[in-house]
This record gives C-alpha cells, sequence and structure tokens, in this order.
C-alpha cells in the first residue's frame, strides 16, 4: 500500500500486550514506535511483570500521544490510570471487537470497565460504523479504520477459473464464535465437487466429530505464514464465518490482498467493505452455508472480476481514512 511515512513521528509510542498483524501495520503506517511487552506465565505473575514494564516505557519515553492495543483491557486500564503522574498524554486505544463490545467475556466487571477505557480513551480506533455507533453511545469518541490489506510473501496471482471441484479454504481456529460443525455438514450435504480445506489445530475439533468427516474435507492442521498463503493462493474461495456481531475477520482482508473472493458473515460492516467480492449466507446453518457455496461456484466469474477492481478502492479508502488520524496525531505533538 502507498503513502508509507518515512519517519516516526516525535513524542510518541505504542505499546501492546500482544503480537498483532494490524497492530504492526497500522503503528508501522503511522509511524508511531510500536513496542510489543509479552510474557508467558499465570495471570497474576503475567500482569505484574507487563504492568511494570510497560510502567518503566512511560517513564522513559514520557510521550505526548501513547497508542494501545485493546485487549489487553488491563493495559488500557493501566495507561489511562497512569495518565496523570507520567504525563498526561493523549491515549489513542484501537479497540478491536472484544474491546467495544465483549463476547468472550461479556459479564460484569468486564462490561463496566470497557465502558469506562472506551470513555476515557481521546480516540477510539474501530473497523466500522456499527462499533462507532456503540462507543459513541457509552460517551467515547471514534475513529473508523479497517484493517489495512497486508502485504502476502509472494506477488498475488490472476483469481482461479473452475478447472474441476470448487475449492473452499476455511479460515478457523475452531473459536466458539465459529459454526464448524456446521461448514462440516454443508461439505457433507454438497458432495466431491466441493473440497474443503479447514486450517488451524486439528485436535481443537473433538474426536468424534473428526472420525466422521466427509471425504472432501480435510484438516490441514497449523500452517506456517508461507503455507497459510500458499493454500490461500491455490483456492478458488475463501469461507470465513463468525457468530460475533460487526466483526471484520482478517481472513476478508487476506482474500482481498490476494484477489480471492470469499464467504463471509453478512453483519453490515461485513457487507460494507467486502459487499462486491464476497457471497454471503442468510442463515449460519448447514443448510445456508451450502447454498451460499453453490452461488458462489456459479458467479465464480463475476467474483473474479470484482476482487480485481475492488482491491485498489479498498486501498484508496483505507488511505483516506489513515491520513485523518495521521493529522491529528500531528496535531497533537
Amino acid at each position: 500500500m502507498t503513502g508509507q511515512p518515512q519517519q516516526v513521528l516525535p513524542r510518541t509510542l505504542a505499546i501492546s500486550w500482544e503480537q498483532h498483524r494490524r497492530t504492526r501495520e497500522l503503528c508501522a503506517w503511522l509511524g508511531l514506535p510500536l513496542h510489543e511487552v509479552t510474557f508467558t506465565a499465570s495471570r497474576l505473575k503475567r500482569y505484574a511483570k507487563l504492568a511494570k514494564q510497560t510502567l518503566s516505557l512511560l517513564s522513559q519515553h514520557r510521550p505526548k500521544v501513547l497508542y494501545v492495543q485493546n485487549p489487553s483491557l488491563m493495559l488500557s486500564l493501566l495507561v489511562l490510570a497512569a495518565r496523570p503522574f507520567l504525563g498526561r498524554y493523549k491515549v489513542i486505544m484501537d479497540a478491536h471487537n472484544e474491546a467495544v463490545a465483549p463476547f468472550t467475556h461479556a459479564y460484569w466487571p468486564v462490561t463496566s470497565l470497557t465502558r469506562h477505557a472506551l470513555r476515557s480513551a481521546d480516540v477510539t480506533i474501530v473497523t466500522n460504523a456499527a462499533l462507532a455507533d456503540q462507543v459513541r453511545d457509552v460517551g467515547g469518541t471514534p475513529h473508523v479504520l479497517p484493517d489495512r490489506l497486508p502485504t502476502p510473501p509472494f506477488a498475488p496471482t490472476a483469481p482461479l477459473k473452475l478447472d474441476g471441484p470448487l475449492r473452499v479454504m476455511v479460515v478457523a481456529t475452531y473459536a466458539a464464535d465459529e459454526p464448524i460443525a456446521e461448514i462440516i455438514e454443508a461439505a457433507r450435504m454438497l458432495g466431491d465437487q466441493y473440497q474443503l480445506s479447514i486450517t488451524g489445530r486439528e485436535t481443537k475439533l473433538p474426536a468424534e466429530q473428526r472420525a466422521r468427516l466427509p471425504a472432501n474435507v480435510r484438516q490441514t492442521g497449523f500452517l506456517s505464514e508461507e503455507a497459510y498463503w500458499e493454500l490461500m493462493r491455490d483456492s478458488h474461495i475463501v469461507l470465513d464465518l463468525t457468530l460475533k456481531p460487526n466483526c471484520l475477520v482478517c481472513g476478508a482482508y487476506e482474500s482481498l490482498a490476494l484477489l480471492r473472493p470469499m464467504v463471509l458473515t453478512g453483519n453490515p460492516a461485513t457487507v460494507d467493505l467486502f459487499g462486491k467480492v464476497a457471497v454471503f449466507p442468510k442463515e449460519h446453518d448447514a443448510a445456508s452455508i451450502a447454498e451460499c457455496l453453490q452461488r458462489s461456484r456459479a458467479e465464480l466469474g463475476q467474483l473474479n472480476d470484482s476482487v480485481l477492481s475492488e482491491q485498489p478502492r479498498f486501498e484508496q479508502r483505507w488511505l483516506e481514512h489513515g491520513r485523518r488520524l495521521r493529522d491529528k496525531i500531528s496535531s497533537w505533538i
């Protein structure tokens, strides 16, 4: 993507307690020096060590503008609480879905602390307008900025024409929000003209289900990054479904970067960004997913044409949103 800053912005700092592609690419583009502070231990020991390292970074750098990734909610609360003592810096909080509308941890006090963080940050970055509305509803200040399109390890190839069975890459980690059982049943209904490859550690699927996989479904196991991209390149369609409301899945950005059409959950945020390059099932049941894959097969030519035209439009729209955020940071420093 064009428009990359050539130097780090002065008096700025970015901290994350996780390693995440979105954070790395966004900080690189904005010119924010990123510190990935990580440590593996029991929860209490981990938080104690990470908090100490974070406070040390703040004391050492004394930034005017601080970017944090949320999750971690604990990181966000820490830097907000420390602000009066360490320079009253502006806080830009990049809030992933769970940080706006908790799904995995949708209980008190997480929900209450989440609202506090959203109200207290100077700017909360969200990926779509629906999440921005939720931030405003609790008194926060949102800035809509989807993920950047990632850079694959090799140049994208032209979309694939149908030359036999439809090859479908299923992006999965076997998380609670993924309708894996329904996807497998859809494959069973469709038969051998559809071949599905499901990513992620195969042992996360119950042994009983693994023993009954249909012949047109294979589990890839955990893939290296290069093998992951190669599987996507060799697939006609990428399927990435989620039960989370207004969640923009990483597989959608990756697919568009590699010029592959997709099957996605039809929430408003996803339809807004990827409506011309994806097909959306009406429900997350097996019959709807099977019907959606049949449509993607029938419309593959049109979908392939759409990804070629939509990729540069997506990049231009991202740059417009990104420049507005960069201008705001520059005004603060």
